[in-house]
């Protein structure tokens, strides 16, 4: 099974799990003074377990709904984009009347131009995956 089931299994069942617990010491409410603190790390952690799996879920379908476009493309950097927290740079790709977007931290080697390439990119988000250039 790929790694994106596993983690989905794993945060699944983590998160059953630590509920389980969670409505057991609620049920079992016991004197001592440490009970308030285990309950608010075992709530801590059954949110980290529920955030994974929504994160393993929509990683599933990105994966499932993954699309392939490749030809000709043209490549531009928008360099320091200012924004409310900070700067940022971009890399806009068109690959068959398909534009893309993603950070510039992803493909670092990537320099601006036309190229042959094959880009993999989910349908739903337009997020990119994969930027291959191809030889000519």
């Amino acid at each position: 099974m790929s790694d994106t089931v596993w983690s989905l299994i794993l945060y699944i069942g983590g998160s059953i799990f630590l509920l389980s617990i969670i409505i057991y010491m609620f049920k079992k409410q016991r004197g001592h003074k440490d009970f308030l603190v285990s309950i608010i790390i075992l709530i801590v952690f059954f949110i980290v377990c529920a955030y994974g799996s929504v994160l393993a879920v929509q990683q599933a379908f990105d994966n499932k709904n993954r699309s392939v476009a490749s030809g000709k493309c043209t490549i531009s950097i928008l360099e320091d984009i200012g924004g409310r927290f900070g700067s940022y740079s971009l890399i806009d790709v068109e690959v068959n009347d398909v534009y893309l977007s993603t950070n510039l931290e992803n493909f670092p080697t990537i320099k601006e131009g036309t190229y042959r390439c094959k880009v993999a990119y989910s349908k739903h988000t337009d997020e990119i995956f994969d930027l291959e250039i191809l030889e000519d």
